[in-house]
């Protein structure tokens, strides 16, 4: 294996690269191994004196690494959730409604345009293209807004406990 300090990468002995940096050094493949594990838990890859080496994460270092990797979980799992549909009774019953980008527009077009047919399940799981009345398209959409802005101060208080997390087994434990 072959690893280059000025791109950072590895490349493989046998394949036939037209165009290696002229910065490579050869590493075995076991420490090779050694280093891309411990590069992706935050230790940085060096060559000093012609040889890899793998410098561990400073306390610091590895609870910013932790925190930057918490709050990306939070932030996709709090993104799936908005996607993953509501709950309302605009029609009078608890139905689901969708909640993509796209079903989000649709519901503000439907709001605006005072009457429209939306998309929505029932309890036994049937889907519906179901007529709503504009005090129905209303409620949808304040049923949306309501379960939106929970989420928005779930996913605020979870972001909150990231930042004021002390330790990574801290963070570990902060899931959406």
């Amino acid at each position: 294996m072959k690893y280059s300090p000025s791109t950072g990468c590895f490349y493989l002995d046998n394949r036939a690269c037209a165009h290696l940096p002229d910065d490579v050094i050869v590493v075995p493949d076991d420490q090779a191994r050694a280093a891309m594990n411990a590069r992706a838990a935050g230790s940085t890859l060096e060559v000093i004196d012609g040889a890899l080496t793998i410098t561990a994460p400073n306390a610091q270092q590895t609870l910013q690494t932790a925190r930057a990797r918490a709050a990306q979980r939070v932030r996709e799992s709090a993104a799936r959730a908005i996607k993953s549909g509501y709950v309302s009774v605009a029609l009078g019953d608890a139905r689901t409604y969708p909640s993509t980008p796209d079903d989000q527009s649709n519901l503000l077009s439907a709001h605006a345009a005072q009457t429209a047919a939306l998309w929505c399940m029932d309890g036994s799981g049937a889907w519906d293209f179901a007529a709503h009345t504009p005090e129905q398209t209303a409620q949808a959409l304040a049923d949306w807004t309501a379960h939106l802005q929970t989420l928005q101060l779930k996913h605020a208080a979870l972001q909150a406990r990231i930042a004021a997390a002390q330790s990574p087994q801290e963070l570990d434990g902060i899931t959406w």
